[in-house]
């Protein structure tokens, strides 16, 4: 999946928990974790999911260009 900014980083999905120490965040019944050392990557991000596309949007005010050029 996915995430804003160039420069090849991504946000993936998956179920379960990351290994080592992380932050967990709760919203709408769903349970987010991210590692301690990756949360500087979604720092004012925000997560949202497209009923009309049927996928998850993420946007970031911090980060102007949001085009990956590769």
């Amino acid at each position: 999946m996915g995430g804003v900014g160039s420069g090849g980083f991504s946000a993936g999905i998956k179920k379960g928990v990351p290994d080592g120490p992380f932050l967990e965040f709760e919203k709408n019944g769903l349970t987010v974790c991210i590692p301690e050392d990756e949360t500087w990557y979604f720092d004012g991000m925000v997560i949202d999911f497209s009923e009309d596309l049927g996928e998850m949007q993420f946007s970031n005010e911090k980060i102007d260009d949001v085009t990956n050029p590769n």
